[in-house]
């Protein structure tokens, strides 16, 4: 998520999507955007307080730091080469 700013189908698609998933399902985002640039990301103040709203609350929020794995490959580095269940993808 968040290659270019949201338009306004898509804000509209977003919240529609988390509306009805909202504490019935769980649902798993990724993005590269810290949370400080999410509201400029969505655009208009009010749909982005709702979305995000729905996806603060009860989130579990997880952190990546380090080097991405794809640049340490191209630079020949020492990355893994299992997936998440430990079988080698070499």
């Amino acid at each position: 998520m968040a290659v270019v700013p949201l338009g306004s189908e898509a804000r509209g698609e977003v919240l529609e999507i988390l509306e009805d998933r909202y504490e019935v399902h769980s649902t798993i985002i990724a993005s590269q955007l810290l949370e400080a640039q999410w509201h400029a990301y969505i655009g208009e103040s009010t749909i982005a307080d709702s979305i995000l709203d729905r996806m603060v609350h009860n989130a579990y929020k997880v952190k990546l730091e380090g080097e991405s794995i794809r640049k340490l490959r191209h630079q020949g580095g020492d990355a893994p080469k299992k997936n998440a269940t430990g079988e080698d993808r070499s």
